[in-house]
């Protein structure tokens, strides 16, 4: 099934190509009918696996294998635990829901003389970022995790180059570099690790073998090798000061590329670190906590106080995913359980929520073609649906109890306190200023009297959200309770796999340490040895 999954956007891609180009100026129905079947076999299937996993197993399960190649050690085999798994369900959750509301779009914008352009690019885009990202979150080998890691670049970039807005060159081209250059510094780490190896024979599945040949490397090797890594990862995230690019690309990126920017693809950088980062380098990752909790906590304050100077709706939300990032930055390197699970939550949540709120944004951006706040206000008075659905939203991404975001935030603000109680005051800040600056658009937008520029809108075309778009919203809404009620249907999934990794860092330290203690003691030995002999 997970073969399946994987590869049913990649055969739509191929049945579209052969289809012939369509100049009408109406969307393309079969294209969408395509795509759509193909992400929806990927989400059945996905929910197939569900069915099929177990939350005791700490490790890789339901592995299936395309091939082996045991004399280079790049096995091409896909499985999940507990890390990858929700991350993996909400990927194929995702995409069906964005390619639909892009028709929806599509269909409004025609009917605004809109023409559609490059459908078929367009769709085969969306199908092959959905298979890299589920590749990236199945992959059992480190090097096909890196291949289908490149291969999301390539779709992300003609998104954001032929369908943004108007700043997109600009857009595409620093998200490039940003996103391309921290690759560069992975594949070096990759081809370190197989220069560095002495045991003869490495396999790059992720394993303990591979794992504990890792620790066996020189401590100065192992430091290279750790930020190698964790600079890739940081930039995907992004984290402050290497965030900047993620502004530009959310603001001029088409508003399906916004929800899987928001909802997947930066969670690429958080999935690393737990995946690679942390349990390859424990030891590497304890000396840096500090660092990178200071890091995590400027993100949070800085990325709000940008979220709460803006003017432009879709800037403030892409701001407010710097400071959402923070948090889990925090939580990744508090060092324990209950971090390390709310900062796991919080990726699954911050996916939902932000991707919910692009999705909204792009919604009225559909109609008004604005999305400066100074020309809304009133708007709960014209479409008072939508003023419904995205107050649950602005609830779920402020973290209040009943949501999604609430969970998350909490778990990640106590294991912060166990290793920190400094940064987590701090910390608690980015709550308060969370607050401010979502609730403070949403009285802007929708709140007072409405703005001459909404009701010169509402004379060409109706405010009101349709019922199309109104039922994408709801598997956002659904998840956004469900997981506020009942978190525990997501921390029982990660609950073995992190106590693993904790368990295996903590022997790693345990032996290091006996290691230390033995070569003292033998030299100790010889210097009194020595001294005898003398």
């Amino acid at each position: 099934m997970l073969t399946l999954s994987i590869i049913a956007p990649l055969l739509a891609v191929v049945i579209i190509s052969l289809l012939p180009s369509s100049q009408k100026d109406k969307p393309n129905k079969l294209l969408m009918y395509i795509s759509m079947a193909a992400s929806i076999i990927s989400m059945i299937a996905s929910f197939v696996i569900a069915g099929q996993f177990s939350l005791e197993n700490e490790n890789f399960q339901l592995t299936e294998t395309w091939f082996l190649s045991s004399l280079s050690g790049i096995n091409w085999s896909f499985a999940l635990d507990g890390l990858s798994f929700g991350l993996y369900i909400l990927t194929a959750v995702l995409f069906p829901l964005g390619i639909y509301y892009s028709y929806v779009s599509l269909e409004i914008r025609s009917k605004q003389n809109e023409k559609p352009h490059r459908e078929k690019l367009f769709w085969s885009s969306l199908l092959i970022l959905e298979t890299s990202v589920l590749g990236v979150f199945a992959a059992q080998n480190l090097i096909v995790f890196y291949v289908f890691w490149e291969l999301m670049l390539v779709p992300m970039v003609l998104l954001i180059g032929i369908w943004g807005g108007k700043n997109r060159k600009y857009a595409t081209i620093k998200f490039f570099i940003y996103t391309f250059g921290g690759s560069v510094f992975l594949i070096f780490g990759i081809i370190a690790i197989l220069f560095f190896n002495t045991d003869g024979k490495l396999s790059f599945d992720i394993t303990d073998n591979l794992i504990m040949s890792l620790n066996n490397f020189p401590k100065h090797i192992k430091h290279y090798l750790f930020w190698a890594f964790i600079i890739s990862f940081i930039i995907k995230i992004p984290a402050f000061p290497v965030h900047t690019w993620l502004p530009h690309a959310h603001t001029e990126a088409p508003t399906v590329g916004s929800v899987i920017l928001a909802g997947v693809l930066l969670k690429m950088g958080t999935y690393g670190i737990m995946r690679f980062s942390l349990p390859f380098f424990p030891m590497v990752s304890k000396i840096y906590t500090n660092f990178f909790m200071l890091i995590g906590v400027i993100g949070i304050i800085y990325g709000a106080w940008l979220a709460w100077a803006q003017t432009d709706v879709k800037k403030l939300v892409a701001y407010s995913s710097v400071s959402h990032m923070g948090y889990i930055i925090l939580g990744m390197f508090s060092g324990n359980i209950i971090g390390l699970s709310g900062a796991y939550m919080q990726m699954i949540n911050h996916g939902i929520s932000t991707g919910l709120l692009f999705l909204l944004v792009g919604i009225i951006y559909d109609r008004t073609h604005t999305r400066e706040i100074d020309n809304y206000g009133g708007l709960a008075k014209l479409s008072p649906v939508y003023a419904i659905i995205f107050m649950i939203a602005t609830l779920s991404s402020v973290g209040l109890p009943g949501t999604n975001g609430f969970v998350g935030e909490f778990l990640i603000l106590i294991g912060t306190f166990l290793t920190s109680p400094i940064i987590t005051v701090f910390a608690v800040t980015g709550v308060i200023f969370g607050a401010v600056y979502m609730l403070h658009l949403y009285k802007q937008v929708f709140w007072g009297k409405p703005s001459e520029a909404l009701l010169k809108v509402k004379e060409k075309i109706s405010l009101n959200i349709t019922f199309k778009e109104a039922i994408i919203t709801v598997p956002f809404v659904i998840m956004i309770f469900w997981l506020g009620i009942k978190p525990g249907l997501l921390l029982d999934t990660t609950k073995a796999v992190l106590q693993k990794n904790i368990s295996q860092s903590q022997n790693i330290q345990t032996n290091m340490n006996i290691g230390e203690n033995i070569k003292a003691v033998d030299k100790k030995e010889n210097i009194e040895k020595s001294g005898e002999g003398s």
